[in-house]
């Protein structure tokens, strides 16, 4: 009885309830929190991912909009539909193939008279469309109301070839009367926009559901054969009534997170359905991690408190009252370490501690000194605030002047360009991902300068993988823009080349701008030149990485330009990605110019 109630063991209960009690409550906590954070991360992905497929369908009816516009307004397809000629059929499909030229997804086009007799297009008009049979209902109805820009109508066909249309476009073909004499529909196929919606990869055996404001089911990828039909589990009725666009419903397939966005431009929802239980059962790996870092926190605290209580036990007088004296900055005291109990071995590292403290701070400062280095290499990787200010400003102009399409643009280009600065985190990145970040910087700003702006790259397609550090072009070129265009009237043009030379890598950046005098040149590479400090920054990290033997050169002239050149060794070559598609046209061929 007096054994249990000793110091030692008092101080080892006490130890252990202070440790695992807050260890307990504190894990269920954290496991509660992680979890409704895992469900709210991941309804906020999935709605990203349908508001994106949601602007592709935006974008698709945009794009076949424009199309069957400008066959509604062609004067030669007017004048032949008006009078019958069937000679012309070749010419204007010819025009009709010549608009849907270099589009990855090409819908089937029909031109056609009132009375159906006839008609021109890319294939053989399906019988579902004969105006004066359905004269004043379904896709025919629909394409007079409300003008005579193109109406979206969700129906299903089968057409030519066996491919069943589920979406279609059509506009009125007026005379100069204004009175209709045709029409022109566009067929988007069951296929070509399922592959639109999935390119959206989401986990969870997600699917995807199109419905139009009737409630009729445009693309069902689950259930293809509910296609064609009204829908029969509410989801309209869902998406009217809730004020949320991530929701937990219920259908016949059970318990479901659904999530949906609104096409502005057709009036269809897309709406994604993951199984709950699916999305629930994956914070399982969280449970089991909080599980096993609880047994291997219990054990630790188990251990410390054994320790801790083992040598708090025994009289420590001597190491606080030197310790005290360190504390006041006397790095000379010692303590007595006799015996060879814990208390031995802790007075023997206090000694030595106090005889490594001069080493210590030493190392400190050395670190300090390592640390000011990484900094300066960070700052390379900010983006100019100015910068940011001007887009924001641009975007702010933009939005008053109902620019929508420009705004789309700067937002697009500014998003890349701020995922490359916070995501990359390498040091080193390819050409081609340097190029990525230059091109979105060099359209926000030709969008800003109202088209005075003209850029071009010109770049050796061998060297588009190879590696050269973070941020070595982008400052380059920004440098350009902001002291060499500025305050220049008039056209202004950049163009950025690369090319491999013997074992070198070499970058040029030329531009028309003001240029400057041989003494500014000499301020830049002195330091002296606070407002170009990008120019040295990347001429010392090049240095930094390759030896002073590389770097930068400058040749200038006043009022004619400047010629920026970077020379580095030929470095090593990363593998091709498979998909290279991601820059969308983006700089990879020899010149490319804006």
């Amino acid at each position: 009885m007096a054994k249990s109630n000793s110091f030692y063991h008092r101080l080892l209960r006490m130890l252990v309830v202070v440790g695992v009690l807050p260890l307990f409550f504190i894990g269920l906590l954290t496991y509660g929190f992680s979890r409704e954070l895992f469900l709210e991360q991941y309804g906020r992905m999935a709605l990203a991912r349908v508001g994106a497929s949601a602007e592709s369908l935006d974008r698709l009816a945009e794009e076949y909009g424009d199309i069957i516009g400008a066959l509604a307004e062609d004067e030669g397809i007017r004048e032949a539909i008006a009078s019958g000629m069937e000679e012309r059929r070749e010419d204007i499909e010819q025009r009709i193939h010549l608009l849907l030229a270099g589009r990855t997804i090409k819908p089937s086009v029909y031109v056609l008279d009132r009375q159906g007799r006839l008609s021109f297009g890319t294939d053989e008009l399906p019988a579902v469309y004969n105006p004066v049979r359905q004269a004043g209902w379904g896709i025919f109805r629909i394409a007079h109301e409300g003008g005579p820009q193109p109406k979206v109508y969700a129906h299903r066909h089968e057409a030519a070839g066996g491919r069943v249309a589920t979406l279609s476009l059509i506009r009125t073909l007026g005379n100069d009367r204004g009175e209709t004499i045709g029409y022109v529909i566009a067929d988007v196929y069951r296929d070509d926009l399922e592959r639109l919606l999935l390119k959206e990869d989401m986990p969870f055996s997600t699917s995807y559901l199109v419905l139009d404001r009737y409630g009729f089911t445009v693309l069902n990828t689950a259930h293809p054969e509910l296609e064609g039909t009204l829908d029969r589990n509410g989801y309209r009725r869902i998406i009217a009534e809730s004020e949320e666009q991530v929701r937990i419903g219920r259908d016949e397939g059970g318990e479901r997170v659904i999530f949906f966005a609104e096409s502005a431009k057709t009036g269809l929802s897309v709406i994604g359905l993951t199984p709950y239980e699916a999305v629930s059962a994956s914070t399982g790996y969280i449970r089991n991690l909080f599980a096993s870092a609880a047994a291997l926190s219990l054990l630790a605290c188990l251990a410390f408190a054994y320790g801790m209580a083992k040598r708090m036990s025994t009289p420590i007088i001597g190491l606080v009252k030197g310790m005290k004296r360190v504390s006041r900055g006397d790095f000379s005291v010692r303590v007595s370490a006799t015996g060879s109990d814990e208390f031995g071995l802790l007075a023997s590292g206090f000694n030595q501690m106090t005889e490594q403290i001069e080493k210590l701070l030493q190392s400190v400062k050395e670190e300090q000194q390592r640390f000011h280095v990484a900094e300066l290499k960070a700052l390379q990787a900010q983006i100019n605030p100015h910068f940011i200010y001007n887009t924001l400003d641009l975007i702010k102009w933009s939005a008053k002047m109902n620019e929508t399409d420009q705004i789309n643009t700067i937002v697009t280009q500014l998003g890349r360009l701020l995922r490359g600065v916070i995501h990359v985190k390498r040091e080193k990145v390819t050409v081609r991902e340097e190029l990525e970040l230059v091109d979105s910087y060099l359209n926000i700003q030709k969008i800003r300068f109202s088209d005075r702006l003209f850029f071009q790259f010109r770049i050796d397609p061998d060297i588009m993988e190879a590696t050269i550090p973070r941020f070595t072009i982008h400052p380059l070129v920004e440098n350009a823009i902001v002291h060499g265009f500025e305050n220049k009237n008039g056209k202004m043009f950049l163009v950025v080349s690369g090319y491999r030379e013997g074992g070198n890598l070499v970058f040029e950046i030329i531009d028309n701008g003001i240029g400057m005098t041989q003494e500014t040149i000499g301020r830049i590479f002195s330091g002296r030149n606070g407002h170009s400090t990008g120019i040295l920054n990347v001429h010392k990290r090049i240095q930094l990485y390759y030896g002073e033997s590389w770097g930068i050169r400058i040749a200038s002239e006043p009022g004619k330009g400047s010629v920026v050149t970077v020379v580095m060794p030929w470095p090593e070559v990363m593998p091709r990605p498979e998909d290279m598609s991601r820059m969308g046209g983006e700089p990879h061929a020899e010149s490319r110019g804006h």
